[in-house]
C-alpha cells in the first residue's frame, strides 16, 4: 500500500499477528503520520498501524478539519470532506422513523455536526430527536415519542459501540436550539 491508494500521505505499518487489529493513528494540530507510531507499537505491538497527515494545513500545521477558530469548526469544509451529498436512508414514518447514515466512507459519525440536516429531522419526527453515533461509520436519528423503540434503539446502539469496529460512545445525542447535547433520559 502506498500513499497514492489512500490519497493521503501516510505511514503503514502491517500487523504482526493474523488476528491483531489495526489502530488509526490521528496526530493533533501541527503534528504528522510518524508521530503516534510508538504509541501505538506501545498499546498493542502485533496491531498493524495505519497513520494518515491530516490534510488541512492551519498556520502551516496539519490538521484532519478547518477551524474558523478554536473550538469551532468550519462545517462548509466539514461538508466538503464528509461529501454531505452522501445520501441517507429513512425507514418508517412518524414515531416510528429511522434516519440511517452508513456510507462506510468513515464520515458518518462527524455528520453529527450538521445541524441544519439534523433540524430538518427533527421537524418530521414527533417528540425529541435521539442520535446515536456508536461507530465512526453509523449515525442513527429517531423519534423519543416511543418508549419501546427508544429503549430498543439505545440498547442496539450501547451493543454496536461495544462490539463493532471503530466503536465510539453508547451515548445518546440530541438537538436543542440547533445545539448538539447529551440526551437525558426522562
Amino acid at each position: 500500500m502506498d500513499s497514492k491508494t489512500l490519497a493521503f500521505t501516510h505511514q503503514f505499518i502491517p500487523a504482526r499477528a493474523a488476528d491483531a487489529p489495526t489502530l488509526l493513528l490521528l496526530h493533533g494540530t501541527g503534528g504528522n503520520e510518524h508521530d503516534l507510531l510508538g504509541l501505538g507499537q506501545a498499546l498493542h505491538p502485533q496491531a498493524a498501524l495505519l497513520s494518515p497527515r491530516g490534510q488541512v494545513l492551519e498556520n502551516g500545521m496539519p490538521r484532519f478539519f478547518r477551524r474558523l477558530a478554536e473550538g469551532v469548526f468550519d462545517l462548509d469544509d466539514l461538508r466538503r470532506r464528509t461529501d454531505a451529498n452522501v445520501t441517507y436512508t429513512t425507514v418508517g414514518a412518524g414515531e416510528q422513523r429511522l434516519f440511517i447514515y452508513n456510507s462506510g466512507d468513515g464520515y458518518d459519525a462527524a455528520r453529527l455536526l450538521l445541524s441544519d440536516v439534523l433540524s430538518g429531522w427533527a421537524r418530521d419526527l414527533p417528540g425529541q430527536l435521539v442520535i446515536g453515533i456508536p461507530n465512526r461509520d453509523f449515525l442513527i436519528a429517531f423519534s423519543d415519542a416511543n418508549p419501546e423503540i427508544l429503549r430498543a434503539v439505545a440498547a442496539q446502539v450501547q451493543a454496536d459501540a461495544a462490539q463493532q469496529q471503530y466503536g465510539l460512545t453508547e451515548q445518546l445525542f440530541t438537538l436543542e436550539q440547533g445545539v448538539v447535547k447529551e440526551y437525558s433520559w426522562e
